[in-house]
This record gives C-alpha cells, sequence and structure tokens, in this order.
C-alpha cells in the first residue's frame, strides 16, 4: 500500500511567486471607506481595494475601496465589469503607483459565490494578475451598530486544472479556490490619529469641544507623552515582577524589546538635558521668528507693488 502525503500548497505558488508569508495592512481612509459600506445596508455590498505591494509580494496596503454594482439572482451573480473599470482609471489618474489589490464583500465569511467573483479579480485587463487577489470580508453591522464588524483577509490561490489543460479535459475553465486566511492591521499616521483622538473626545464629552490648531497639537504632544510615561511604567512594571519570579517571562516580548530599545543609549544628567531643550526651542523660536520676517516683507512688497 502506497501513502500519498497532500501538503497545503504556498498561496502564492501558483501564480509564479514564492514569497513570505503575506501582511496585509489597511489605511485609515480605506478603513473607513469599508465602514461604511458596512452601515448602508444589510445586503451584501461588493467592491474593489486597491493600494500598493510590494517587490516582493509579500506586504499589502490597501489604501482605498470603492463600491462595484452587482446583481443576484438565483445561482447568477453578474458584476458591472465597466464601472468597476471606470473608477480604477480614475483612481490611476491622482494615484499612478495604486493597483488592484483583491476585493471586499460584506459577509462574515465565505460561500458560494466568493469563487466567482475571486475569479473575476484574478484574470482579465483588471485583475491582479500575475499576484493572487486579496479577499476581505467584513459583517455587515447596519445602521444601529450594535457591534463592530469583524474584518478578516485571506488570499486565494486557484487549485486544479486552468486554461488549455481544463479544455483538453472537458473541465469547467472557471477554477476553484483555496482561501488562507493571512494577518491583517489598522494603520494610522500621526495627523489622523489626532483627529481621531480629538474626535473620541467630543463623542465623550457632553459639552461640545472647540480646540484652536495650537491647542489640538499641545493636548495631541501632552497626550502622546502621557502615553509614552504610562506605557514605560508598565514595562518596567512587567520586568520587575519576572525579576522578582511573580509571574513568568515572555520570550516573544523579550526579543521585542531588545531589538526596539538602544541599549547603548549614553546617561544624560539632567542640567545637560535642560539645555540641550532650551537650545533646542530657541532654534525653533528663531526659524519661527525669520519666516514670519520674510512673510511680513513679502506682503509689504506685493502691496508696494500695487501701489506703483
Amino acid at each position: 500500500m502506497t501513502d500519498i502525503n497532500i501538503v497545503r500548497p504556498n498561496v502564492l505558488a501558483s501564480m509564479g511567486a514564492s514569497v513570505a508569508p503575506v501582511h496585509v495592512s489597511i489605511h485609515a481612509p480605506a478603513l473607513f471607506q469599508l465602514l461604511e459600506f458596512s452601515l448602508r445596508s444589510n445586503e451584501r455590498v461588493l467592491g474593489t481595494l486597491v493600494g500598493t505591494r510590494s517587490d516582493d509580494g509579500s506586504e499589502l496596503e490597501v489604501r482605498d475601496a470603492f463600491i462595484v454594482p452587482h446583481h443576484e439572482e438565483g445561482d447568477e451573480l453578474v458584476i458591472e465589469e465597466g464601472h468597476n473599470r471606470t473608477l480604477y482609471q480614475l483612481h490611476k489618474r491622482s494615484h499612478p503607483r495604486d493597483s488592484i489589490l483583491g476585493w471586499f464583500a460584506t459577509t462574515e465569511g465565505i460561500d458560494s459565490f466568493t469563487a466567482l467573483v475571486h475569479d473575476f479579480y484574478s484574470r482579465g485587463p483588471d485583475s491582479t494578475f500575475p499576484h493572487p487577489a486579496l479577499h476581505l470580508t467584513l459583517s455587515a453591522v447596519g445602521e444601529q451598530l450594535t457591534a463592530m464588524p469583524q474584518i478578516n483577509t485571506y488570499i486565494g490561490a486557484p487549485l486544479g486544472a486552468q486554461g488549455i489543460t481544463a479544455a483538453q479535459l472537458k473541465l469547467d475553465k472557471g477554477a476553484s479556490y483555496i482561501f488562507t486566511p493571512v494577518a491583517n492591521d489598522a494603520r494610522f499616521d500621526t495627523q489622523e490619529r489626532t483627529v481621531l483622538e480629538q474626535a473620541s473626545l467630543a463623542v465623550r464629552s457632553e459639552e461640545p469641544v472647540q480646540l484652536e490648531k495650537s491647542s489640538v497639537d499641545l493636548n495631541a504632544a501632552i497626550a502622546s507623552i502621557n502615553k509614552v510615561d504610562s506605557l514605560i511604567d508598565s514595562t518596567v512594571a512587567y520586568i520587575e515582577k519576572i525579576e522578582t519570579g511573580e509571574i513568568k517571562g515572555d520570550d516573544k516580548l523579550a526579543r521585542l524589546l531588545l531589538a526596539n530599545l538602544d541599549t547603548n543609549v549614553k546617561k544624560l544628567d539632567p542640567d545637560h538635558l535642560e539645555k540641550v531643550l532650551s537650545a533646542h526651542v530657541q532654534d525653533t523660536l528663531m526659524v519661527e521668528y525669520l519666516a514670519s520676517a520674510v512673510k511680513t516683507q513679502l506682503e509689504l512688497s506685493a502691496k508696494l507693488t500695487t501701489l506703483v
């Protein structure tokens, strides 16, 4: 009796690529778009994910998303290909480096229509070929927003015979796919995080919150410093508990701290640190003063020119 060992294929191998496990980063604009789509209706919403892909294909950055109309009738599903092509071409005008990464659906999992839609995004001129398409699912929560939608990402790789081989074997040319879950996270830059924090404060406040730009920047800096200070205190307390034997250490966390902390930092005494900060503040004020003087001179020159 002969044993046959079946190994799950590399999700990228069938597309002619062999890379490390895929990781998906969802930028804030795309994340907000997806959340809005999930709030619109309890019915299925389909759309295209656009963004950038690393050279080796292991890092996907979803930067934007748009809805593509579709019609479901019985076992048939029709996608408006022309609408998808038009919106993608408009997006390319302002973001020439972006490409189609895959598609999303406001469903909680994979169903009978998933392979059909995935096949559409895996082939043709406006597809992810030769890379495998990304599939993102999020649950539709409706206008009530009783819970945050769960976001899952998958890479779908085709299985079985395709193209000429499928035709020779008289098989359906539509491919079957294996969907492998891949990790994902949300990515925010400093400005977006500041806006979200201020919006969160406004939601929790009983009175309207109105802040000037300088006040917002100062509050954001103070909040960031306090957060870093709190994280340092928590880390020190955690390390002390490990040293006393209260808890068992985590090797992953230890490696993370070792990789991100500079062990060769020179110890600065408070007086020297105060001098460095004071010099930096003075340099900043001088730059602001010079910029203001130049701006005033330009405005005065423009007014004198109009008088002459």
